[in-house]
């Protein structure tokens, strides 16, 4: 019995397994064992309908559809390889993929007195790596009513991040059977996704932590109420911060709001310039998901925001956040921030008592500290915020 057969089979076995359809478990096993038929080759094809995405838009859907031939099948399994970028979106904690269910469907259909329809065959989805695993099988190993027709729909959503331009969707391992346990086996093909040049990238600080990270891969005004800084140097246990007054496109950055913030900001990328990981001294952005093992990343364990060293755990970066090279300098456990503010250098992110008293950077005793600008606490040059 050729293997990849046997593979759909076992599959089909398995997925029974999951909705609790023993008699059509035992049904399918049998065939399964009993099948002596090779995997054929066929000029049959799959087609995508067109598909045009925007980053960080809306779901968008393709329909996907068998061009027949003589042959009618019972059943189909096969893979899709989605670009970087285009994940399946889910609908209500499901995978958004489902059975075409209309006239120009080959799948047999039942309507009773009161015009209730059922089905026969069920599309069952998975999906992992960027790979869309789709599998169509008969509870009954009833075949189809026609040689083509539109097989199922999938809603995909584009991340705010991905490349501009022309992408491609690859269909592999697609195998049709019928129900005198024939395979036949699809070719490989590939099919164009239009990737829109405007994206709409999410912005977000917590309101907990009052830090965050961003890399935007368009040119943007600072969000009102969140002030952005800029990579300068290293210092001992703190990296340098300088105050940017606006984003740029492909540089990383350390977000700050007192009150959080959430929002969106839209702008057209520049696919020429487009890059995948984003670097400005030690702090690096990414814009694909990245897994490192070292360097430090930014959390909160209880002292305050701080960069803290992976020690060679792996730490996933999703795409648009920000993460700290390790240094040639000793390896440090965190980083804190310091900040360059008006040729002020090394003002260190201290937390003073409530009580202590505060003074202006002239000597005069402040009663009302505002956020954002810096004071001496405690005998120590303090940003408030």
């Amino acid at each position: 019995m050729n293997k990849s057969f046997m593979s759909l089979s076992l599959k089909y076995f398995l997925a029974c397994l999951s909705r609790k359809s023993i008699i059509s478990c035992l049904l399918l096993c049998l065939l399964a064992i009993n099948a002596q038929a090779q995997l054929q080759e066929t000029t049959d094809k799959i087609t995508i309908s067109e598909l045009t995405v925007t980053p960080g838009g809306d779901a968008v859907y393709f329909d996907v559809s068998l061009s027949g031939s003589s042959v009618i099948y019972t059943a189909y399994e096969l893979t899709l390889q989605l670009p970087v970028g285009l994940e399946v979106d889910y609908y209500n904690g499901a995978l958004d993929v489902s059975m075409r269910k209309t006239s120009t469907s080959p799948y047999p259909r039942e309507e009773d007195r009161d015009g209730n329809i059922t089905y026969t065959h069920t599309v069952a989805p998975s999906f992992s790596d960027g790979k869309l695993k789709v599998m169509c099988y008969s509870s009954i190993n009833e075949d189809f009513t026609s040689a083509s027709g539109d097989l199922f729909r999938v809603y995909v959503k584009a991340s705010p991040y991905m490349k501009p331009g022309e992408a491609k969707i690859t269909s592999t391992d697609v195998i049709f059977s019928t129900s005198s346990k024939v395979g036949y086996s699809v070719a490989s093909a590939e099919f164009p996704v239009t990737v829109s040049a405007t994206s709409v990238v999410p912005v977000s600080v917590s309101s907990t932590n009052q830090w965050g990270s961003c890399v935007l891969p368009f040119a943007a005004d600072k969000p009102d109420g969140v002030t952005a800084y800029t990579y300068g140097s290293e210092d001992g246990d703190y990296i340098v911060l300088s105050e940017a007054s606006s984003l740029e496109a492909y540089r990383p950055y350390l977000l700050y709001a007192e009150n959080g913030y959430s929002g969106t900001l839209t702008g057209d990328v520049d696919a020429t310039k487009y890059q995948e990981v984003v670097t400005d001294g030690l702090l690096n952005g990414a814009l694909v998901r990245q897994q490192v093992t070292d360097g430090y990343v930014m959390q909160n364990k209880g002292n305050g925001v701080k960069f803290y060293n992976v020690n060679g755990q792996t730490f996933s970066i999703p795409a648009g956040r920000c993460w700290l090279s390790a240094s040639e300098s000793a390896a440090k456990q965190s980083y804190g921030f310091a900040f360059q503010t008006d040729g002020i250098e090394d003002v260190k992110t201290t937390i003073a008592s409530s009580d202590a008293e505060v003074y202006s950077l002239d000597g005069r005793r402040i009663s009302n500290p505002q956020s954002g600008c810096i004071y001496i606490i405690g005998g120590k040059k303090v940003l408030k915020k």
